[in-house]
């Protein structure tokens, strides 16, 4: 099932650990938070410039347009 992969991968990932008598608990582990914040922030940044880039626009766009967007301005 999709739900058993996703705790399978929190396991793995130490997002999730088992006490023997107790049962399973999510970590607390701010360093691994905050690395996998990052990791996926980066993920989020990768797929924005590649799919403005395959729009047609250039690197030095890219600031602009997402200066734009937190300002609100809207192309509509």
């Amino acid at each position: 099932s999709q739900t058993g992969g996703a705790f399978q991968f929190f396991q793995t990932e130490g997002f999730v650990y088992s006490v023997r008598t107790t049962g399973r608990y999510v970590t607390d582990n701010e360093e691994l938070i905050r690395r996998t914040h990052l990791q996926l922030a980066q993920n989020e940044v990768d797929n924005f410039v590649t799919n403005m880039l395959d729009l047609g626009f250039k690197q030095d766009e890219l600031v602009k347009q997402l200066d734009d967007f937190l300002k609100g301005v809207s192309y509509e």
